[in-house]
């Protein structure tokens, strides 16, 4: 899934081809139809359509992604019908290619920063596990040296902001997180930040941004 913010809608198989292509396909589209280009605007349409994580492009005209391909794509409407065509960055075959492919309307989301005498922004994508609400960054090396371990569970005095929203309680066991979620937290030595999100979202894909911040007064 796109790690983007915006209005996210995987556009399902089965995929037809497109003017005998072996890399282009079209598929109905039931989501954006208002949005899409018309013969009268042509360049109105801001979906853009990923492949995996990959953002495809340009947008050009059906001829040439049928005869290129390479991830161009359209996003017409013609006779009420809205359609996108596409085709994968390396003209394989998107109907077998195993990737997921998405059209997305991208959105701003504001967040403010979190004061501290260290802030991190987490960096996706955060390690997840099927059938658990955890999720680990392991990229917290400014933050090691404060993080709980075996000889000391509740010494980190770090906290795990999702966007301006404190998550908690802190120094909960990773069998909690894995789960019951709902924020629990762990910075744990030496994996890094052991977390749920607030919902049990996906971290990955929930649009938030997570933020590791060591306190002015730390307490230590």
């Amino acid at each position: 899934m796109p790690d983007i913010v915006g209005r996210i809608i995987q556009i399902p198989r089965p995929f037809a081809s497109f003017s005998g292509s072996g890399f282009a396909v079209v598929a109905t589209d039931s989501w954006y139809a208002d949005e899409a280009d018309t013969a009268e605007e042509a360049s109105r349409s801001g979906i853009v359509i990923y492949e995996d994580n990959t953002r495809l492009g340009p947008t050009t005209s059906r001829e040439d992604i049928a005869s290129k391909g390479h991830g161009r794509f359209s996003h017409r409407r013609d006779n009420d019908k809205s359609l996108f065509v596409f085709s994968s960055t390396d003209n394989t075959d998107p109907r077998t290619n195993g990737r997921s492919y998405w059209a997305v309307r991208p959105g701003v989301r504001a967040y403010a920063v979190p004061k501290g005498k260290i802030v991190v922004r987490m960096r996706k994508p955060f390690e997840t596990f099927r059938g658990s609400h955890m999720a680990v960054d392991h990229t917290l090396d400014r933050l090691t040296e404060f993080a709980d371990d075996r000889d000391n569970y509740y010494g980190s005095p770090v906290q795990l902001y999702e966007d301006d929203r404190p998550l908690g309680p802190p120094h909960s066991p990773h069998t909690d997180i894995i789960a019951l979620g709902r924020g629990r937290y762990s910075h744990w030595k030496p994996q890094g930040m052991v977390f749920s999100s607030s919902d049990n979202s996906n971290p990955n894909t929930n649009g938030r941004q997570y933020w590791a911040v060591l306190p002015e007064a730390p307490g230590r």
